[in-house]
């Protein structure tokens, strides 16, 4: 609910509500109370708005690929993996961390959890700090909790005692690895040394949101799907402001909502709560990534908006192929858009898919190197009827002739680490918004290392000055272009100095 402050928490609980916990000062309160019971809130002196919590599900990645456990040798600390590496590739960041690793930062990973066993993500995961935010309630240490996408088929659902912070779906794992894994910090044997985040040396702090739940009726199927609520994600991003964190990663949101939803007193007021605990957050001196959604939808259109990466003070991030542009299911849209990050696939679905086939008939090597295709080899795609990739001749409808790009499926996909207890695997690819948000995540982290005082505000100038690409305005694709971490550390380190403006109570809204 929306409003506090003069006695408006001790005025519900005398009424008989219990509040759970009060974010952005006291401006927003998660009220525990009766089903029917919004009427009866609104009715209190100081209240400006009160809704049920909204509860949905994750989305998952626009696509996701597992390598298995061939191909070449252990090599180098770097070298194992760099050459998958397109996204650090493109934004120059192993140069970057010649000059900044984000040592001394912080950031939050507001997501499914993060493997708190991931060598590559051990040396910098802030055990003690993950929280579980579920329900109204903040957990810490260790709990027994649901696992369901268990790669063992024999044992697909399973409980398991781990910290209350550990990844339960793999999600959180891949996107903590792009902001902040540490290469000197592998799994070794095949699958090599360890992959680089943008900012190796960054603290990472895992705020879990996300839980299983089985959305069936009784007489059905078990229809079990990760699942949160608006009030946990809002309490989780109030969270990370309180502790002092540099930034909080949220690659996660709603789909696109039409203008009309603004009649909607529920959505509008969800909205508000987003805008008020955000504002909130980045005056605090927090910076608030989030991704911009896999929608494929001009968000300055009419009105449309989807939260939270559309809400006031947050930095909306969109997906970029390996050539730059956006990726096919990449939300875009004028003054919507901040900057554009690694995310993966192409243009387009079809051209993202060129060299699944062959992929797959040759077992799915693990190094790129290993790939049946180069760039310009000829290859072919076999549809279905409606357009699907299949690999059965007898469902053949089509086939597309092509020659290769670049970087043929999966390795246009971004690469990174995942969960073996939600994947099977140490490592592998996914590709979506959820993937370009982490990129700006880590670079907000050596930004902050140069600059421990700047605001937001500050912050999210230096990363858009340092953007290539992009026109100098607001581009429905890219915002001010592609992120470029060495372009950004080198513009600051050029300019001298450690301290730019008072961080705390200095941020402001885009």
């Amino acid at each position: 609910m929306l409003g506090g402050g003069n006695g408006v928490s001790r005025r519900l609980e005398r009424d008989g509500f219990s509040v759970t916990r009060e974010l952005a000062g006291g401006d927003v309160l998660i009220v525990s109370g009766p089903a029917d019971s919004v009427d009866d809130l609104t009715g209190v002196r100081g209240v400006e708005g009160a809704v049920r919590d909204v509860q949905f599900q994750l989305e998952e990645s626009a696509e996701t690929e597992i390598p298995d456990e061939e191909g070449g040798e252990s090599g180098g600390v770097e070298s194992d993996w760099y050459e998958n590496l397109w996204d650090k590739q493109n934004s120059d960041a192993v140069a970057a961390n010649d000059i900044a690793t984000g040592e001394g930062t912080q950031i939050g990973i507001i997501d499914t959890g993060v493997d708190y066993a991931h060598p590559d993500l051990t040396p910098n995961l802030d055990a003690d700090a993950g929280r579980l935010f579920r329900e109204g309630e903040t957990r810490s240490g260790v709990e027994e909790d649901l696992v369901v996408n268990n790669p063992d088929p024999d044992e697909q659902i399973q409980r398991v005692k781990q910290h209350v912070a550990s990844d339960v779906n793999g999600h959180g794992t891949h996107v903590a690895g792009i902001a902040a894994a540490d290469p000197e910090s592998g799994v070794g044997g095949p699958f090599g040394s360890g992959v680089q985040g943008v900012a190796p040396d960054a603290d990472l702090i895992s705020y879990r949101v996300f839980w299983w739940e089985d959305f069936s009726d009784e007489d059905e199927d078990p229809d079990w799907g990760p699942t949160t609520t608006t009030g946990d994600v809002l309490a989780a991003i109030d969270f990370g402001a309180e502790e002092g964190l540099d930034a909080v990663n949220l690659s996660l949101g709603t789909p696109p909502f039409p203008p009309r939803v603004h009649q909607d007193e529920v959505l509008r007021t969800i909205r508000l709560a987003y805008e008020t605990v955000v504002r909130s957050a980045v005056n605090r001196g927090t910076v608030v990534v989030a991704s911009a959604g896999n929608a494929n939808t001009d968000l300055q259109r009419r009105g449309v908006f989807s939260l939270p990466n559309s809400t006031k003070g947050a930095m909306s991030i969109s997906a970029l192929a390996p050539n730059d542009e956006r990726a096919f299911f990449s939300n875009f849209g004028t003054n919507e858009i901040d900057v554009g990050a690694g995310g993966g696939g192409y243009e387009t679905n079809l051209k993202t898919f060129y060299g699944i086939r062959e992929w797959v008939f040759t077992g799915a090597p693990l190094r790129r190197s290993d790939h049946p295709l180069e760039e310009g080899d000829e290859g072919e795609l076999w549809l279905d009827e409606d357009g699907n990739v299949v690999f059965d001749p007898e469902e053949v409808a089509e086939v597309i002739e092509f020659e290769s790009p670049a970087w043929p499926y999966p390795f246009n996909l971004v690469f990174s680490t995942t969960s073996p207890l939600n994947e099977g695997a140490p490592y592998g690819w996914k590709a979506g918004t959820s993937m370009s948000a982490p990129n700006t995540a880590g670079l907000v982290a050596l930004v902050r290392e140069l600059r421990p005082d700047a605001s937001p505000n500050q912050v999210e100038s230096a990363i858009k000055k340092g953007a290539e690409g992009g026109n100098g305005r607001s581009d429905p694709a890219l915002g001010t272009g592609s992120i470029n971490a060495l372009n950004t550390v080198e513009a600051l380190a050029d300019d001298g100095g450690s301290g730019n403006g008072n961080r705390p109570g200095n941020g402001s809204d885009n």
